[in-house]
């Protein structure tokens, strides 16, 4: 049987905790179950927290919150697998199974090698000592072009990725359900943007259980900030239909105040009148209030010149 045991309380941790279970079942079917509990005191088993909560030194790094620190000190089926912050511990937790023989490829169930070994014995682990520090503060991709999806979420922590980014307040282009650069291939597929939204949402939710950072928006704050519509519809404007009352507050480019975008004339992608101080303030109340109702954002970006 396996301990483990939580010194520290975060929603990552815990994922963390449940992640080292389920792989050393499927690493050691026939050693036993693994039991899971909030205990600071027990040595007898795994140990996961924050190094700062073991009394581990973290002063090489400027920032625990921001900066990545890997640490394992593990002998058979006890000792120490800690981070600087909680989504560091689950990167712990994948190394120290990496360490054990396991691989992560690609994303999915598919992408995985788990090793599995027949015996009784849950001593029969390597021994892992390891203290790693990225060189790289920020790690990981936007999901410009790829479909916001779960398993992509949970491989980019298997890769010690922190960040990622959701990009637009409804991600139609991320998620290329018209397949149209590959047609050949995979047929259109239907899906509406309350869906669109909801994968959205749901791919936050896996974010958040990981610990990693979450950039979001980018493109599209400046015009919903004056049409005052619902989450999805304002990107149904086109610069024909855009009302006067609306028209007033965009920029004015050869004369005209309008959509003013040379790739793609979308809402998305114009810029504002910055120089109208009524303009400038309802932008900024805009954000405010999607900042405060959505704070699982860890970096909210707010691009107010989308157009060339």
């Amino acid at each position: 049987m396996f301990y483990v045991y939580k010194i520290s309380d975060a929603e990552a941790i815990d994922f963390a905790a449940e992640e080292l279970k389920k792989y050393l079942r499927m690493m050691r079917p026939e050693a036993g179950d693994v039991k899971i509990s909030f205990n600071k005191e027990k040595t007898d088993g795994f140990r996961l927290g924050l190094m700062s909560d073991f009394g581990l030194d973290t002063s090489d790094v400027e920032d625990t919150d921001l900066d990545d620190i890997i640490y394992i000190d593990t002998k058979e089926n006890t000792g120490i697998i800690a981070g600087s912050n909680p989504r560091s511990v689950l990167f712990a937790v994948y190394e120290f199974l990496k360490q054990n023989g396991c691989a992560f490829y690609f994303p999915g169930k598919d992408g995985e090698y788990i090793p599995m070994s027949a015996t009784t014995d849950a001593r029969e682990l390597r021994d892992v000592k390891y203290r790693f520090v990225p060189t790289t503060r920020y790690r990981g991709q936007s999901l410009m072009h790829q479909h916001p999806d779960t398993d992509y979420v949970d491989f980019l922590a298997k890769l010690y990725m922190n960040t990622t980014m959701i990009e637009f307040k409804i991600p139609v282009v991320p998620t290329e359900y018209s397949h149209s650069l590959n047609t050949e291939n995979y047929p259109a597929e239907s899906i509406t943007r309350e869906e669109i939204l909801q994968v959205k949402r749901r791919c936050e939710a896996e974010v958040a259980k990981r610990g990693l950072q979450m950039h979001d928006i980018g493109h599209g704050f400046i015009f919903d900030a004056f049409v005052n519509s619902p989450t999805l519809s304002s990107n149904s404007y086109s610069d024909e239909n855009v009302p006067d009352e609306v028209r007033q507050y965009l920029a004015e480019l050869d004369g005209k105040r309008g959509i003013h975008s040379p790739y793609i004339k979308s809402t998305l992608f114009t810029n504002f009148c910055m120089s109208n101080p009524e303009a400038r303030g309802k932008v900024i109340d805009y954000v405010c209030n999607y900042s405060e109702t959505h704070s699982n954002i860890t970096h909210l970006h707010v691009w107010l010149a989308d157009g060339h």
